[in-house]
């Protein structure tokens, strides 16, 4: 009998989601740590004109991500299995980006972060123990294409090459 009931809810467990009769148990967990970036990307949503209709949201995002609300996360969805560091803003500057990583591990999660990899340097040593894996937005294939895309100096491209 319960062979069978297994065998039924497997068939139809999408339309009893859709239908709320079964919670949805999220498995990965993107989480958009800031919209502050210390580039200024000609691309970047980030640029856009705040009275935009792309920013009916944007009372939730004038705060970086704290570490309590990851805590509250994975208690309450403990079905969990990764969590990601990403968004319109560059997660290491956000203070708690290695804690918050760290607490993500130390809860069984895989890790991951997307950067534009300018400030690894300054957690060289605590990246490898914090996350899984590290994508790296190039925003050129040489200085001189970095600086036009990026709105920084064209020594930040060195320094990236350095930090990869």
């Amino acid at each position: 009998m319960i062979h069978k009931f297994r065998k039924y809810l497997n068939k139809y467990y999408g339309l009893f989601l859709i239908r709320g009769y079964i919670p949805p148990k999220p498995i990965s967990l993107n989480i958009f740590t800031t919209r502050r970036c210390n580039f200024s990307c000609n691309y970047c949503s980030r640029n856009l004109s705040i009275n935009s209709s792309v920013f009916e949201g944007e009372s939730i995002l004038k705060s970086d991500f704290k570490i309590e609300g990851l805590k509250k996360i994975l208690i309450k969805y403990p079905s969990i299995r990764s969590v990601s560091f990403v968004g319109v803003g560059e997660p290491f500057l956000v203070k708690d980006i290695i804690e918050m990583a760290s607490l993500a591990k130390k809860s069984g999660k895989k890790t991951s972060v997307v950067t534009n990899g300018s400030l690894l340097h300054r957690y060289f040593g605590q990246i490898g123990a914090s996350f899984d894996s590290i994508s790296v937005s190039l925003h050129g294939l040489n200085p001189d294409d970095f600086s036009k895309t990026t709105g920084v100096d064209s020594l930040v491209f060195k320094q990236i090459e350095k930090n990869m």
